[in-house]
């Protein structure tokens, strides 16, 4: 949940497992579905409400339909998920962002397992594709990255550190001089380093039982 501009948005999901922003104003008014993602048939006559995206073309049938976290930043609230990066525009429409990566693989999609505001940044960790002189086809990284306005950016001080190795991130922190990303089988460690330091390369990761 977060609040914006007076109001509070929430995500929850369908009993069809589909993800959905909605908006709350007061006790008084039923909270509304600002965002959604649905399959539109031609001349269906379903009402859309708020901004509805149209599941049933060829950029989401390859994605799996989910949003994960809200965050306001830079006086626009964001939504992002395995479903996609999406802003509220001044109207209170949303709109996709489908901003560069920098490493990804060209063509390939990106997904958002968790994002949050940070020290003022917004951050997020990214799963995509990464292609290798030995691995033309390309191979699944999740990595670290700030929200440039116009793109996602690996910060110089974790040079593209791969956080994939304990399962699905699922939040990201900063504490103590470090970026911690949790996830379903322990945490990763980042270490930050100070301006103008050369990047930080060194990470620690540990698996918990459960």
């Amino acid at each position: 949940m977060t609040e914006y501009n007076g109001k509070l948005y929430f995500l929850t999901t369908s009993n069809s497992g589909l993800t959905a922003v909605y908006e709350y104003v007061d006790q008084k008014t039923a909270p509304k579905i600002s965002l959604s993602f649905r399959y539109i048939l031609q001349g269906s006559r379903y009402e859309t409400k708020g901004t509805t995206f149209d599941i049933s073309t060829p950029k989401f049938k390859e994605r799996y339909i989910e949003l994960r976290h809200l965050a306001v930043h830079g006086g626009s609230l964001y939504a992002g998920g395995k479903a996609g990066f999406f802003r509220m525009k001044p109207d209170g429409s949303w709109e996709e962002l489908e901003l560069p990566v920098e490493g990804a693989m060209p063509g390939s999609g990106q997904a958002i397992w968790a994002m949050k505001k940070l020290n003022g940044e917004l951050y997020a960790v990214m799963g995509f594709y990464v292609q290798y002189a030995d691995n033309p086809e390309g191979l699944v990284s999740r990595r670290l990255f700030k929200f440039t306005g116009t793109n996602w950016q690996a910060s110089p001080s974790y040079e593209y550190v791969d956080v994939g190795l304990l399962g699905d991130p699922n939040d990201i922190e900063f504490f103590d001089g470090a970026f911690f990303v949790a996830s379903n089988g322990g945490y990763h460690k980042i270490p930050a380093t100070q301006a103008g330091e050369a990047p930080a390369v060194e990470q620690d990761t540990e698996e918990l039982d459960l």
